[in-house]
């Protein structure tokens, strides 16, 4: 099966899929530029889930909004991504994910942050005691879900290049044409046919 999606100036976005349910995964990029915003120095929050396979690949959600409050620091503007990807899209998805692939592997949480990854896996983080008030993310369940105990949830955080993280198309601007293919070609838009 093949599809398009979001045909716009000549881009439209492909899916397609061929395999079977125990084949299938689901994975989630999260990604923040920190003080994107010249005017407001807000950062972005950059969201991308989605089906993959060895013969499947499909967009199930992307989004990019700017964050509620500054932030301080880039593991700050990344934790607060990971905690809007993981609680709005993340979270609805496994539900549908267990119905329709109970026996696949469990779904991945894609960070190019190695601190915004220790701080989620410890649980803790006494230099951003603010996060919750101003940003909103709760540690403690996001270390519940993601962290590393034996108790936590079915998906797996772990460490993503940012060569190869899909959310960046949400969150950067892009100067140089060559950066701009290849951050489309990982959220599947081929690039438009040249005459």
């Amino acid at each position: 099966w093949v599809w398009y999606s979001c045909t716009e100036l000549g881009m439209r976005q492909v899916g397609w899929a061929g395999d079977s349910s125990e084949e299938l995964g689901w994975n989630l990029f999260c990604d923040a530029d920190f003080a994107g915003c010249t005017q407001t120095q807000r950062s972005t929050s950059g969201i991308h889930l989605a089906v993959h396979g060895s013969a499947t690949i499909s967009l199930v959600t992307g989004s990019c909004a700017t964050q509620r409050a500054t932030a301080t620091s880039t593991p700050e503007a990344e934790l607060a991504a990971l905690n809007k990807g993981y609680r709005t899209a993340m979270l609805p998805a496994l539900d549908l994910f267990e119905a329709l692939c109970p026996r696949s592997p469990p779904p991945l949480v894609s960070e190019d942050n190695q601190a915004a990854i220790m701080v989620t896996n410890s649980g803790r983080n006494p230099t951003m005691r603010h996060l919750a008030r101003c940003q909103r993310v709760d540690l403690a369940r996001l270390h519940g879900r993601l962290g590393v105990h034996p108790d936590k949830g079915r998906a797996v955080l772990f460490y993503e290049d940012t060569r190869n993280m899909s959310a960046d198309v949400y969150t950067k601007s892009f100067s140089n044409e060559t950066a701009w293919m290849h951050a489309i070609r990982l959220i599947n838009i081929p690039p438009k046919d040249r005459k």
